[in-house]
């Protein structure tokens, strides 16, 4: 059931941006579409080495959804030709600066859980994954946003924005990457304390002397 889930839920969001896009003649789509399924291929490989938790999943997909429908949904905002565009709260936070935020602390989590299969926590404890973690993620955004300029340069209605924009993306992955980080140490560490006084107890009681009655 979890893997038909998984299926529909990384095939069914592309499909719609198609939809979307051919309905409105939107080119954009497919531009989506193609990195939709280089990151569902960079996931599913991920996955096949290191298994990601049903959690975990979905919420790339619902991060993946969150970008497909900023990118190419219509804005209500009259002033604004996509989702992204849209001001939250007018004058202090777009849609495109939530999302950025948020799918930010999606990609630092799911880092942070895979890191826990690649390293050994008795070299590095939670905090020092929790670092690693943060700097893949802020390497995801930086590309990210190295992919909008490159899609600017060659397409006029590609609603990147300019520098400014661009400034305030890379602030948002920041604020929510090292938001999840620290949740995710914090709850690591403080789950691996009771294993801890647990072990700690156990070599206490096995070396403690025998008493003879």
């Amino acid at each position: 059931m979890t893997r038909g889930w998984a299926r529909v839920g990384a095939f069914a969001p592309p499909a719609v941006a198609v939809g979307l896009g051919v309905a409105r003649s939107d080119r954009r789509a497919i531009a989506y579409v193609v990195v939709w399924v280089l990151l569902a291929l960079l996931v599913r490989a991920a996955h096949r080495r290191w298994p990601l938790t049903p959690l975990a999943v979905g919420a790339l997909v619902g991060a993946g959804i969150l970008h497909l429908a900023g990118g190419l949904l219509p804005s209500p905002d009259p002033g604004a030709p996509i989702l992204y565009e849209t001001w939250l709260v007018p004058g202090a936070l777009k849609f495109d600066q939530a999302a950025h935020a948020i799918i930010s602390a999606v990609v630092a989590a799911v880092l942070f859980d895979l890191l826990g299969h690649i390293v050994d926590p008795r070299q590095a404890g939670p905090a020092a994954r929790g670092l690693l973690a943060l700097l893949a993620a802020w390497g995801f955004g930086a590309a990210n946003e190295l992919f909008e300029f490159l899609s600017a340069a060659r397409f006029a209605d590609a609603y990147v924005g300019d520098l400014s924009n661009a400034g305030w993306d890379l602030a948002f992955n920041t604020a929510g990457s090292a938001a999840a980080v620290v949740a995710c140490v914090v709850l690591a560490t403080t789950s691996a304390q009771p294993n801890i006084a647990h072990s700690t107890s156990s070599r206490q009681a096995s070396t403690a002397p025998a008493t003879i009655t």
